[in-house]
This record gives C-alpha cells, sequence and structure tokens, in this order.
C-alpha cells in the first residue's frame, strides 16, 4: 500500500481582480470549481484536509484576489 502522506503537493492557483465586492461570494466557489476542473483534467484531485486559501487586497477601486488549491 502506497503512502500519499508524504508526496509532494502540487499547487494550482487563480489571480485576477473583482471589480465589486457583492460578487466576492460567488466568484470564490465559481474559482474553487474552475481550479478543480483544471485538477482533474491534469490527473489530480483536491486534498480534503487542506482548504483552499483564498486573499484579496482592496486597491482603492477594485479587489485583487488569489486563490490556491492544494
Amino acid at each position: 500500500m502506497k503512502n500519499f502522506i508524504h508526496k509532494n503537493i502540487r499547487r494550482f492557483s487563480l489571480d485576477g481582480v473583482i471589480y465589486d465586492d457583492s460578487f466576492i461570494p460567488r466568484l470564490k466557489e465559481e474559482y474553487i470549481r474552475i481550479l478543480e476542473v483544471q485538477m482533474k483534467l491534469q490527473g489530480f484531485s483536491p486534498r480534503l484536509d487542506i482548504h483552499p486559501d483564498f486573499t484579496i487586497e482592496y486597491t482603492g477601486k477594485a479587489y485583487n484576489f488569489e486563490i490556491s488549491i492544494y
């Protein structure tokens, strides 16, 4: 039986700009789904014990974001 705990973990990420803060929760979930599809197409699956990282920074006009899934 293989031990997957000590294997290298690959990071999938996406970054961009959101202009309306009311869209942040919906877009966050949508971007998570997009990254999960990309992962599966490349033969990976998300680690369920590591939650997606989502950071935002307000620039005065918009929100820069980055999301990562392992």
